[in-house]
């Protein structure tokens, strides 16, 4: 591993800085955020389990949630209550009835 800024074989070590590195700053932080990763997981791997394992955790309770909202947003609104069957209009007499039945209780309904 000679040359390696890291400690990570130079084919990760080169991957990670040319895809994540721009200026030669963020290269040195990069490095050294590899660095620190390569001896948590040398040193204390099961610290690094549990990290990842934290971590897979909250992505997947991220991801369960986009989707749910991304589903909820194509559910049908609930239709109002409505009666089974459409009623028909009351005929003149049958409100006369209707009326008439209901007055038994309170005088002051209007005629018809």
């Amino acid at each position: 591993m000679g040359g390696s800024l890291t400690g990570l074989p130079r084919v990760v070590e080169r991957r990670v800085l040319k895809r994540y590195g721009g200026t030669k700053a963020r290269r040195v932080g990069i490095a050294a955020t590899v660095k620190a990763l390569s001896v948590l997981l040398r040193k204390h791997p099961r610290a690094a389990l549990d990290m990842a394992a934290a971590a897979a955790l909250q992505a997947s309770r991220a991801g369960v949630r986009e989707m749910t909202g991304a589903l909820r947003r194509f559910e049908r609104p609930e239709p109002e209550a409505r009666p089974a069957t459409r009623a028909r209009p009351l005929a003149r007499r049958e409100v006369r009835r209707f009326l008439k039945l209901l007055r038994r209780g309170q005088p002051n309904l209007p005629e018809m």
